[in-house]
C-alpha cells in the first residue's frame, strides 16, 4: 500500500504543469515509435565492390543446393524460397524482409536484357508475388537462378529450360 501511495505522488508531482504533460507524451511517443516497423537496411559488408559481393552472394546461393524445402524454412538446414534469400543476403551484410511480396520491393527493377548475377528475379500466380530466386548465370535468353523449390529443394534451374518459371515471370530487382 505504501509503494502505491509513493508512485500516486510521483506521477502527480510529475504532470503538475501542462509542460512537463505534454514532454512526457512527446518522449513517450518517440521511444515506442522507434520499434514498430521493422527496418531493413544493408549492413557492414558495403564496402566491397559490387563484383565482389555479387560473386560472394552467387557463391553463398549455390552451396545451399540440395538442402530440403520447407515452408517457413529460414535455414541453415531448410528452407522456402524466400527463407533461401533473405539467409544469403543477410549472410552477406543485406537484411531483406522475410516474404516474397515484401522483398520484391527492395532494390531497382532492372530489364530482363540489363539482369546480371545476384539480381532478385520474382514470379507471380494468381495476380500476386509468390516466389523469389537468385539470379546466378546470365548466358542464355533467360537467366538461370538458385530457388527453393516446393517439390525439389534448393535447386540451381536454368530458366531457359524451366517454362513453368518463365510464364509466371513478374520482375527483376537488383539491390
Amino acid at each position: 500500500m505504501r509503494i502505491k501511495k509513493l508512485y500516486i505522488n510521483f506521477v502527480f508531482n510529475m504532470f503538475n504543469t501542462p509542460l512537463r504533460f505534454l514532454l512526457f507524451l512527446l518522449l513517450s511517443s518517440t521511444i515506442t515509435s522507434c520499434g514498430t516497423q521493422k527496418k531493413y537496411t544493408s549492413g557492414t559488408k558495403q564496402h566491397k565492390s559490387t563484383s565482389l559481393r555479387t560473386s560472394a552472394i552467387v557463391k553463398d546461393a549455390r552451396s545451399l543446393i540440395k538442402k530440403p524445402y520447407r515452408y517457413g524454412g529460414e535455414g541453415p538446414r531448410n528452407f522456402d524460397c524466400s527463407g533461401l534469400v533473405a539467409y544469403v543476403y543477410l549472410k552477406n551484410g543485406v537484411q531483406l524482409p522475410r516474404r516474397s511480396a515484401d522483398q520484391a520491393r527492395f532494390g531497382r527493377q532492372v530489364s530482363l536484357s540489363q539482369v546480371r548475377p545476384g539480381d532478385l528475379i520474382f514470379f507471380k500466380s494468381g495476380g500476386r508475388i509468390n516466389h523469389v530466386g537468385i539470379v546466378t548465370d546470365t548466358r542464355g535468353k533467360y537467366p538461370s537462378m538458385v530457388h527453393s523449390s516446393s517439390s525439389r529443394g534448393v535447386i540451381e534451374e536454368d530458366l531457359d529450360a524451366a517454362e513453368y518459371w518463365r510464364k509466371r515471370y513478374a520482375t527483376i530487382r537488383r539491390l
